[in-house]
């Protein structure tokens, strides 16, 4: 009784499966897996002097910048601890640098993409995205885009409900 009132909780939809192995959760984590596997056997194959997880905090620079290093912890889901470490590896590569400014009255250190960071994501992206076709050829446009919009809402939806501690 206790475990299919656990399961009745996971399983989000009246005629979603009730054994969790069969949920969209484990379905979506197997997914996640797969994905970083793969991912970080593209950066492998491609050479690009990162690994996934310092090409996404750099990209996240890219995208955002003025950032400090807890504000990108939110964004690539690291904790500080993990997000300083990615960061001192990139600085040690000359892909970042850091410098220290006052906000308000405390003192932060602000991240910023180097030419030589910027140069890299830009070159990776037509790379990254040619490695990453193979996965998605039997998916159309339209699946793919119904895919991104179920993704966020289901993101949104979480993040709203689940405490991160970063």
């Amino acid at each position: 009784m206790l475990y299919n009132n656990i399961i009745d909780g996971i399983c989000m939809k009246e005629n979603e499966k009730t054994r969790y192995f069969d949920s969209v959760i484990y379905l979506m984590e197997q997914t996640v897996v797969y994905s970083k596997i793969k991912g970080a056997q593209f950066f492998t194959q491609l050479c690009m002097g990162v690994t996934i997880d310092q090409f996404v905090a750099l990209d996240a620079l890219y995208c955002n910048s003025d950032i400090c290093q807890r504000d990108l912890s939110k964004l690539i889901l690291k904790d500080r601890s993990n997000t300083g470490r990615i960061l001192t590896i990139l600085e040690e590569k000359g892909f970042i640098t850091r410098a220290a400014e006052t906000k308000g009255k405390r003192l932060v250190k602000k991240i910023y993409i180097t030419d030589k960071g910027k140069e890299l994501v830009e070159e990776s992206i037509p790379k990254l995205r040619k490695a990453f076709f193979q996965v998605f050829e039997e998916v159309t446009d339209e699946e793919f885009d119904n895919l991104r919009n179920i993704l966020n809402k289901l993101k949104t939806s979480l993040s709203k409900t689940t405490s991160i501690q970063i």
